[in-house]
């Protein structure tokens, strides 16, 4: 029994010792009774959600200006036969294409004009020709519708102008060609024996048989407060400047031609008026053309035409603005609308 007393008292002791030993670890008091903060998980939560929206934002706004926004079409492109945005010229032109009216004129169709006309082959058959001699050199502000003067420095002081593209060299643009329904690899596109240029030039459809008129995409023009009329390419654009007083035919590329009718004040005639107002002192042959109901002078460098009656009461400019790049892509349309000018009796 004393023995086993022992033994429990020893034991005792010895747990006594080992609960001396024990490490207990305890929550601090400033710890005690503290929550768990749960404020920084939200705000998180709120900043991805604003940034979220942000970048949706964004990406419609990409969305719209380059997928669904539409063209700007204030500024036209350089298309060959198509308005482009205009040049400063001299006269007051319209910001606008608004009042473009299309003339209704009953042109003659193709088989009405064949019963009725020779082919262009026999009609040109007895005509001749008067050449013309083109100078280029600069022209004259006071009467035509172009700055390309002011514009372009020049160290011999003529304006060096640019042939467009002619693929089968015939004198002919391509885009003349195009124009006139013709084969912008054959000289002579109807194949009735005549160059298509010498048959525009007489005023015969380079393209079939019968007058230019007969093609279908040439139109008349007939100004009723002058009484003149003229052809010109439908797909033109016409707008009246100043009235019937300038009317313009817009050919794309900045390029137009432009009718003016001035009255001779003073009733000189065509020459004596041309050197006025042109402070010229002579004028040289080739820049003399005729027809019946008009004469007229051409400018040194081609592209403008004074015509008037044998009354001398008015003078019509015909003038070809041809563009800052100074490209003849319609000389010979020009000279056409020349060509046709008519006067009613």
């Amino acid at each position: 029994m004393e023995n086993f007393n022992k033994s429990i008292q020893k034991q005792k002791i010895q747990t006594g010792n080992d609960e001396r030993k024990m490490i207990i670890h305890t929550m601090p008091k400033r710890f005690l009774g503290l929550k768990p903060k749960q404020g920084n998980t939200k705000s998180t939560g709120v900043v991805i959600l604003i940034i979220g929206v942000f970048l949706l934002f964004g990406i419609l706004a990409a969305l719209y200006f380059f997928v669904l926004k539409p063209e700007n079409n204030s500024e036209l492109k350089n298309d060959d036969f198509f308005i482009e945005e205009e040049q400063p010229v001299k006269q007051n032109l319209p910001k606008e294409n608004n009042n473009i009216v299309k003339d209704e004129i009953n042109i003659p169709k193709l088989e009405e004009k064949e019963t009725e006309e020779p082919s262009s082959a026999e009609a040109m058959a007895g005509e001749e020709e008067k050449p013309r001699e083109i100078i280029f050199a600069t022209t004259s502000d006071d009467f035509t519708a172009t700055s390309s003067e002011e514009e372009i420095e020049v160290d011999d002081g003529k304006i060096d102008y640019v042939l467009a593209i002619d693929s089968d060299q015939d004198g002919l643009s391509d885009l003349e060609e195009i124009i006139l329904d013709c084969n912008i690899n054959s000289d002579d596109s109807d194949g009735d024996g005549y160059k298509d240029l010498d048959e525009l030039k007489k005023l015969y459809n380079p393209a079939g048989s019968g007058k230019i008129i007969v093609n279908p995409n040439i139109e008349e023009y007939t100004n009723a407060s002058h009484k003149y009329s003229i052809y010109y390419p439908d797909i033109w654009l016409k707008t009246d400047v100043d009235g019937d007083n300038s009317v313009l035919f817009r050919a794309g590329n900045n390029q137009y031609m432009q009718i003016i009718v001035q009255d001779n004040v003073k009733k000189h005639s065509l020459e004596e008026w041309y050197k006025e107002q042109l402070n010229v002192a002579s004028i040289v042959g080739s820049q003399i053309i005729y027809k019946t109901g008009w004469n007229g002078i051409k400018n040194e460098d081609g592209l403008i035409a004074y015509l008037t009656q044998g009354t001398n009461n008015k003078i019509f400019i015909i003038s070809y603005n041809v563009g800052l790049d100074n490209m003849l892509r319609f000389k010979n349309i020009f000279n056409m609308i020349v060509e046709s000018f008519e006067l009613a009796n």
